[in-house]
C-alpha cells in the first residue's frame, strides 16, 4: 500500500468520526461520553470533539495532497525518462544515431550529440541523453544498464511506433539492421 493509500484511509475514518459526531449533535440522542462512562456529553465538549477532528482533518488532508503531489511527480518523472529512452531508440532502429556519429565532431563525443538531440527532440536537458548515449555505447560493459535505450522492451515499443508509420521492421533492417 503506497503511502497516499494510507493517508487517504486516515482521512476517511477521520471524516466517519467527524460525521458520526455531527449526527449526534443532530440527533434526538442522549450525548454519550466517548470513553464509556454513564456521564453524558456537553454540547460544548461535542463541539470541541467536532473542532479538533476538523482540525485533524485539515493537517492530514495537507499531508494527503503534498503526497501525491509527489508520487505524480515522481511517476510523470519516470515516464518522462522512459519517453526520452524510446525517442533515442526510434532514432537508432532509424539510423539516424549512427549516421550522426559518423560526422568528427560527434563521433565519440555522447555530450555534443546530446546537446544536439536536446535541441532537436526539445526534450529534456542538454545533458539529459549523454546517460542514455553513453550506456548504449558501453553495452554489456554497462556501468548502468537501465539507461540503455536499447532494451528489448524499448526496441519492441520503437518497433510498434514505427509499424504503425507504415515502416515494416524488415525495411528497416535492410538499412539498419538492429
Amino acid at each position: 500500500m503506497s503511502k497516499s493509500e494510507e493517508q487517504k484511509k486516515k482521512l476517511n475514518s477521520v471524516v466517519l468520526e467527524i460525521k458520526n459526531n455531527i449526527n449526534e449533535l443532530l440527533g434526538e440522542s442522549k450525548f454519550r461520553n466517548p470513553y464509556g462512562t454513564t456521564s453524558p456529553r456537553t454540547l460544548n465538549q461535542a463541539e470541541n470533539t467536532i473542532k479538533n477532528l476538523s482540525s485533524d482533518f485539515l493537517k492530514l488532508s495537507e499531508e494527503y495532497i503534498e503526497t501525491l503531489e509527489k508520487e505524480i511527480e515522481e511517476s510523470l518523472d519516470k515516464r518522462i525518462k522512459v519517453t526520452n529512452k524510446l525517442k533515442l531508440a526510434i532514432l537508432y532502429k532509424l539510423g539516424i544515431i549512427d549516421h550522426l556519429r559518423t560526422f568528427d565532431s560527434l563521433k565519440n563525443n555522447d555530450r555534443a550529440l546530446s546537446r544536439l538531440l536536446h535541441t532537436i527532440l526539445e526534450s529534456g536537458t542538454n545533458d539529459t541523453f549523454q546517460t542514455y548515449l553513453s550506456a548504449e555505447r558501453s553495452g554489456s560493459h554497462s556501468s548502468a544498464p537501465q539507461n540503455n535505450p536499447l532494451s528489448d522492451k524499448l526496441k519492441e515499443e520503437a518497433e510498434e511506433i514505427l509499424g504503425k508509420t507504415d515502416l515494416t521492421n524488415s525495411e528497416l533492417k535492410k538499412y539498419y539492421p538492429l
